[in-house]
């Protein structure tokens, strides 16, 4: 089932609501119409005790300046971009250096922090959707083309998360959309996640430079601290001799993941509570950041604080940085060309 209530109200009288997808399980989705955030996901462990796993606040006015981007659908552009500009159609188009010299998912508002429309549906299969829609106009954040853009969010009987990304611009331009929710397995306000396990279906990344835009070299995870393929603990290489993650304090990398289509990518267990994410997308890469230098203090759900390595993002995507790498898939749609993709999450328990 569906239902929603009254969130919060803008300083413009626009009102937010918050909706909440729950299945026959009890697991919950809740979610906000402002930037289709997800604000809570509660999950059942082994002993069927539910549990809120996504990092998150209580207020909207706080979601308004969200510089960690937690439960934040990005676009229209996400990851990084260097020295904030990329050619289009011939054309240099100079977007906003809100990290360092780069551009970082677009801008800090972006579609982070706009209402959308909402259309509440379900099906009689188990399936329990909402979709949302807004308009992004031509030169929102430096970026051409009016783009009509829908995002559902489907919760299943299953246990599944299932979110879809639609969108068509009227010009060339860059679509590659992401969700910045931050998980914790045990719970958002449990502490680190260096005991949880992680494991990722790739045999190659693409290493970062200092200012975290990858090099443009894609790079075997074989004997580094970024292979994956067999579960690990988050913690274990933390502080292994790795240039990769001293730079950064931890995992802040794009995997090229292995295979296409539709597939399962990733696999994250808590061994103490039990329960299980599998993740699964049609995308190419993936974006693992381990929440490092996370400082919150007091500001989280309930005044949890919220610090280093307390949560771990899991963002699919198209390869940062890559309209200008053309020897990757770029994220360069053309006017009229749809773009449509699915990433979900499947819960389980050990």
């Amino acid at each position: 089932m569906i239902t929603s209530e009254l969130y919060d109200t803008l300083p413009s009288g626009e009102e937010i609501r918050i909706y909440t997808l729950e299945n026959k399980n009890g697991m919950k989705a809740l979610v906000t119409n402002y930037g289709c955030n997800l604000h809570s996901l509660y999950v059942p462990d082994k002993d069927g005790v539910l549990a809120d796993v996504v990092l998150g606040y209580d207020k909207a006015e706080t979601y308004r300046n969200n510089p960690n981007f937690l439960g934040a659908i990005v676009g229209r552009n996400a990851n990084r971009i260097k020295n904030a500009e990329v050619i289009i159609d011939g054309q240099t188009v100079r977007l906003d250096k809100n990290n360092g010299e780069n551009n970082l998912h677009s801008n800090n508002r972006g579609m982070a922090v706009m209402p959308f429309d909402v259309e509440k549906w379900e099906k009689n299969d188990g399936w329990h959707s909402l979709v949302m829609h807004a308009k992004v106009a031509d030169g929102a954040d430096g970026f051409p083309g009016n783009l009509d853009v829908a995002f559902t969010y489907t919760l299943t009987d299953d246990n599944a998360l299932i979110l879809d990304y639609n969108a068509v611009s009227d010009r060339d331009t860059l679509i590659n959309m992401t969700n910045h929710s931050y998980f914790n397995l045990a719970g958002h306000g449990s502490g680190d996640i260096c005991g949880q396990i992680l494991e990722i279906d790739a045999d190659f990344y693409t290493p970062n430079g200092a200012d975290s835009i990858p090099t443009g070299e894609i790079r075997s995870v074989e004997g580094t601290a970024l292979d994956f393929r067999k579960a690990k603990e988050f913690g274990r290489d933390m502080d292994a001799d790795c240039k990769q993650l001293s730079m950064f304090g931890g995992y802040d990398h794009n995997f090229v993941l292995n295979g296409s289509g539709y597939r399962r990518f990733a696999t994250a267990t808590d061994p103490v509570g039990g329960r299980v994410m599998e993740a699964w997308t049609d995308l190419p890469g993936v974006q693992l950041y381990t929440a490092n230098g996370m400082n919150v203090p007091g500001g989280g759900k309930g005044g949890v604080s919220y610090g280093n390595h307390q949560g771990f993002c899991l963002e699919t995507q198209t390869f940062p940085n890559a309209a200008q790498m053309p020897w990757l898939k770029s994220p360069l749609y053309k006017a009229g060309e749809l773009y449509i993709t699915r990433t979900a999450y499947l819960f389980k328990t050990l």
